[in-house]
């Protein structure tokens, strides 16, 4: 099987797929890859031996993805075809993240594992402040020493 095309349409794919078992090229629809903005996409993959061909249609559906042949195939087709397996949980966030959330999950994990494996004190020495209940703007403001 040969990468076509990435899509970020569920449902577009999905037509575009359907369309392709009409003209009898073998393809398959992988969920979920993230592109470098983070965001999932769709991608299609299709037999070697129909790749050309596949090809072809492609630049067709890209420049009128919502011609009423694709939907009409979803329709001859009769079910759709994806795949049922679908990743959950942290791989799943992280593939979707950006880079401020991978970041800051990094950093806070950074500091659990440090301070787990014996460096609570120069945590507590460096990023900690002290504070009275009666004072409890401290909390929100900057430190002030006194």
């Amino acid at each position: 099987m040969l990468l076509l095309a990435s899509i970020p349409n569920q449902r577009a794919a999905q037509a575009f797929i359907d369309y392709l078992k009409l003209q009898h090229i073998h393809a398959n629809l992988q969920n979920e890859s993230a592109n470098e903005l983070g965001r999932l996409e769709w991608e299609i993959w299709v037999d070697p031996d129909g790749f050309h061909q596949a090809q072809t249609f492609y630049q067709e559906f890209v420049s009128n993805p919502n011609d009423p042949k694709y939907l009409d195939a979803s329709w001859q087709v009769g079910q759709p075809q994806t795949q049922q397996t679908q990743s959950f949980g942290m791989a799943r966030i992280w593939r979707s993240a950006g880079p401020l959330t991978r970041f800051i999950t990094l950093l806070c994990a950074s500091v659990f594992l440090l301070s787990w494996f014996g460096f609570y004190g120069f945590f507590k020495a460096h990023f900690s402040f002290s504070f009275e209940l009666t004072e409890f703007y401290r909390v929100v403001t900057p430190h002030l020493s006194t």
